[in-house]
């Protein structure tokens, strides 16, 4: 391979691995604040508690599916703005 087009690859790489990075950490920062909210501020117990964390990774692996099925048949590019959109609207 040439050195420009192992260059391009190389920055084309990190671009997606720092998409990937910030999306993650996204939907990873508010993860340690909902116990304590739900159980501190709205005054709810361990169990509702529990079923709030549960929630997050329930929709997880209910749209890690459907995520990548758009990745496939759409292409990434489309995927990763359908899931930043997502994240936006969420908050």
């Amino acid at each position: 391979m040439a050195p420009a087009t192992t260059r391009r690859a190389t920055l084309a790489l990190l671009a997606i691995s720092i998409a990937v990075f910030l999306n993650d950490m996204t939907i990873g920062t508010g993860l340690p604040v909902i116990p304590l909210y739900v159980h501190e501020t709205l005054r709810f117990n361990d169990v509702i508690v529990g079923v709030a964390v549960g929630i997050q990774f329930l929709a997880t692996i209910l749209t890690r599916g459907y995520a990548g099925r758009v990745a496939d048949q759409a292409g990434g590019s489309r995927s990763m703005r359908m899931g930043i959109l997502s994240c936006a609207l969420s908050g």
